[in-house]
């Protein structure tokens, strides 16, 4: 099975970036850009197999919005695609993170509850159901 490559410039992604430090504002061939490049790297074989690659991709292109004006092009070996790339595999890093806690979270409740046969309840902030639900032993 093979994987679409991406194939972005260098030199326009750095261009792009300059342009976005100048203007305060990311074109739309720099979000085309972010957008490639993130799921360019979630189908790296470290990130594939993550059922909630959705939420890296959309971390990643939040952070390179937010990070990419930091972009220093003057600097000696300034290189604007490794800046990106880097960017996005530490927000892809934090998410994972971020969804192993929860996940360690949710199987210490549902383990608590099952050696003392009590009912959980872990309460859905998002659609104000039930997260999780244990009925205990009879």
């Amino acid at each position: 099975m093979g994987f679409k490559t991406v194939n972005i410039d260098a030199k326009e992604l750095k261009r792009e970036l300059i342009e976005f430090k100048r203007v305060g504002r990311a074109s739309e061939r720099l979000g085309e850009m972010f957008i490639e490049m993130s799921q360019g790297m979630s189908n790296r074989r470290n990130f594939i197999n993550y059922t909630y690659k959705d939420e890296m991709i959309s971390q990643a292109i939040l952070y390179l919005i937010k990070y990419s004006k930091n972009f220093n092009p003057d600097y000696k070996n300034s290189n604007a695609f490794a800046y990106c790339s880097q960017i996005i595999f530490n927000a892809f890093r934090q998410i994972i993170i971020k969804f192993k806690k929860d996940s360690d979270l949710k199987q210490k409740i549902i383990t608590r509850a099952i050696e003392t046969g009590e009912s959980v309840y872990g309460k859905d902030t998002d659609s104000g159901g039930h997260a999780f639900w244990y009925e205990g032993r009879e």
